[in-house]
């Protein structure tokens, strides 16, 4: 109704074969209510992105990460890394 978006996402895979997956993820968010601020009365944006991946390290070993970071605030929100082995 008033002519704005209020939020939107933005995702891009790259898998260049079997086993092996890159992916780009932007999220915004204009009104989010975990960034208010009460003593001001202003509400923040979100802007996140991540990066994860899958890649075969040998047969039998692949290495796992995603690194979530939050834009707005220049912090790291959450990282993950691992090793399997099937």
């Amino acid at each position: 109704r008033n002519g704005q978006t209020d939020q939107a996402g933005f995702s891009v895979q790259y898998h260049p074969c079997q086993q092996k997956i890159i992916n780009f993820n932007y999220y915004w968010l204009r009104d989010d209510l975990q960034q208010a601020n009460y003593n001001t009365g202003t509400i923040g944006n979100l802007h996140q992105a991540d990066i994860s991946f899958l890649w075969p390290l040998s047969l039998h070993w692949e290495l796992l990460t995603r690194w979530q970071y939050d834009i707005s605030h220049r912090q790291n929100v959450e990282l993950l890394g691992g090793i399997e082995y099937s």
